[in-house]
């Protein structure tokens, strides 16, 4: 799957976020969502890379789906 992203970003076409989990410098894993946009930078073909965490969002979103069942078993 990687390689194939990286082709398409090289072939220029538009790449949609990916989720992956990364592991900061501080030893704590994330959940993150990465994007990579090709671009030209002082004349060079380049990459814009844009990682956001999304750590607190799956968790709420995991918090709500508990919820959510724990709801539906009470009815």
């Amino acid at each position: 799957m990687v390689k194939k992203r990286v082709q398409e970003v090289e072939d220029g076409l538009p790449v949609d976020f990916i989720e992956q989990k990364i592991i900061r410098n501080d030893g704590i894993v994330i959940e993150v969502e990465v994007k990579s946009i090709p671009t030209i930078y002082q004349n060079e073909s380049a990459r814009h890379v844009i990682v956001r965490d999304i750590t607190e969002k799956k968790k709420t979103q995991k918090l709500l789906l508990q919820s959510e069942k724990l709801s539906a078993a009470g009815q």
